[in-house]
């Protein structure tokens, strides 16, 4: 018998907080989502993880997996020392704001180099993130997609 397991995630906008928006996260019914994927911390051209509007990026966020996205994902996979910053201020940043995980959104990589330099990344990070755990002491594995 295959046992399948479903889990309720959700996405939240950092712009969604925003006055003229007419919501904010607090206004949410939360309690059927596992976890909330927060949109978005972005990454710098040198790999510097940073988040574009502080001043609504800090609250509750037991139970949330940052997301990093931009188009500056190329130019980090491809040099090691970008991918060492990258991964270093993106755990910084999550343990900071308290999160449970990270969620990489790079849209299509264009060619099997590009892909290839992603897994890397991807894998490097998964390394890293389990060290971090072990360093915690923590129970569960962070998260990663």
């Amino acid at each position: 018998m295959l046992l399948r397991t479903f889990f309720m995630i959700g996405y939240f906008a950092s712009w969604s907080a925003y006055p003229d928006m007419g919501y904010s996260v607090d206004q949410l019914d939360l309690t059927k989502l596992l976890h909330v994927m927060y949109a978005f911390a972005l990454p710098s051209k040198t790999g510097e993880i940073f988040l574009p509007d502080p001043e609504i990026d800090y609250g509750d966020t037991s139970d949330s997996i940052l997301r990093d996205g931009s188009a500056n994902f190329l130019s980090i996979v491809t040099s090691s020392s970008k991918r060492d910053k990258f991964i270093l201020t993106s755990i910084s940043l999550m343990n900071d704001l308290g999160m449970d995980g990270l969620d990489l959104y790079w849209k299509f990589p264009k060619n099997e180099r590009e892909a290839k330099n992603y897994v890397t990344l991807l894998q490097e990070l998964r390394i890293v993130l389990d060290i971090y755990k072990i360093i915690k002491d923590e129970k569960e594995k962070y998260l990663l997609s």
